[in-house]
């Protein structure tokens, strides 16, 4: 932690300890403060006595395999960052307002399947895709219309929910009308005389 840094930290706990009425807490963080203080001058009072007796091609000499050995690894550092920012920009990265590379998820989005829903009696079909999240009936009019289900003025469906006999006869109730429960009640004999098959 650099001195200038830690002396606003001490700053930020005295006002901390005011407000609390530790005053305990209060002269242990005073003394602190002045300590560090005086650390900072005597810091200040070395770089000034590196400067002023020593040259900087001079410290460079003295220091010069640690300077390498540091540059080195800054290099090495900047070799590897360009490397991954390339990968991420050709998996799709994108430049931020800040201009530092970020990485976006790189996922493939795979279209969803799709049914065909065929009426035997007229040979009419719809396709029924199975859409991600919630999507509106409405997309895929056809396909609710083809079953039966009529819609609202506002595009919504007028059945909230659906009930149907599967092919052992048993009643199965829909509490929500959606695609999935369309292609479950289709293929479990739910729609008399209409079939779904996946989509080539």
């Amino acid at each position: 932690m650099g001195a200038s840094t830690k002396l606003a930290e001490i700053r930020s706990n005295i006002i901390k300890a005011a407000g609390e009425n530790d005053d305990d807490k209060l002269d242990k963080l005073h003394a602190e403060l002045k300590q560090a203080k005086l650390d900072e001058k005597n810091i200040g009072d070395k770089f000034k006595g590196i400067r002023g007796s020593n040259t900087f091609e001079l410290v460079i000499q003295a220091w010069g395999p640690e300077i390498r050995e540091l540059a080195l690894s800054i290099a090495a550092e900047a070799i590897k960052t360009a490397s991954a920012a390339q990968h991420q920009a050709n998996a799709g990265g994108d430049k931020g307002a800040t201009g530092k590379i970020t990485a976006k998820a790189f996922t493939v989005k795979t279209p969803p399947k799709t049914y065909i829903v065929t009426q035997e009696k007229t040979g009419k079909t719809a396709e029924l895709p199975l859409r991600r999240g919630d999507a509106k009936p409405s997309k895929d009019k056809a396909v609710f219309e083809l079953l039966g289900f009529k819609f609202n003025e506002d595009e919504s469906l007028k059945e909230a929910g659906f009930k149907y006999k599967d092919k052992e006869g048993k009643e199965v109730v829909v509490a929500k009308t959606n695609r999935k429960a369309l292609l479950e009640a289709v293929q479990n004999g739910g729609f008399a005389g209409f079939t779904a098959v996946l989509k080539g």
